[in-house]
């Protein structure tokens, strides 16, 4: 499968501490294989070869920077819509031809420690509260992240 994205993004910041972001995107998708070579989207299909809708995406997030910006804290809520496809059907497996949409809200934390440079550790929560052909589900993440300096600072 090939994807295609646009997204365009605004970033509003006030003060170095409170930010607010959203985000619109488009993404284009073409075929995906199937590992049969009959399935349904609205009628029935000899092909192993399968469309996969397109999806539109929004998103908004209020964050904000703690203690000289070493603990960034953020709050999104989401929406993905597919722009065609068909529904589950009660005798069939869910497919990539099927029409997705969701709504979603989460939480974010990332610390970034002083006493080291470009590590991070990150934790967030994510719940799926509404949607088609898609169950309400929640997501706990977290990790460590290093930024990898490629370009030195001039500054002094």
């Amino acid at each position: 499968m090939t994807e295609i994205s646009l997204r365009a993004i605004l970033k509003y910041e006030y003060h170095s501490k409170i930010y607010f972001r959203g985000s619109a995107a488009y993404l284009h998708r073409t075929t995906t294989e199937a590992e049969r070579d009959y399935y349904y989207q609205d009628g029935s299909i000899y092909s192993t070869t399968m469309n996969v809708p397109d999806v539109l995406s929004f998103d908004a997030a209020l964050g904000c920077w703690l203690w000289d910006h070493d603990v960034q804290l953020e709050a999104l809520v989401g929406t993905q819509i597919g722009q065609s496809g068909d529904d589950i059907r009660r005798q069939n497996m869910p497919q990539p031809t099927n029409k997705m949409d969701m709504k979603n809200v989460s939480g974010y934390i990332r610390y970034f420690p002083s006493f080291t440079q470009g590590f991070s550790v990150f934790g967030s929560v994510s719940q799926v509260f509404d949607g088609r052909n898609v169950g309400q589900s929640q997501t706990i993440t977290g990790g460590i992240t290093y930024q990898f300096p490629i370009f030195k600072s001039t500054a002094q």
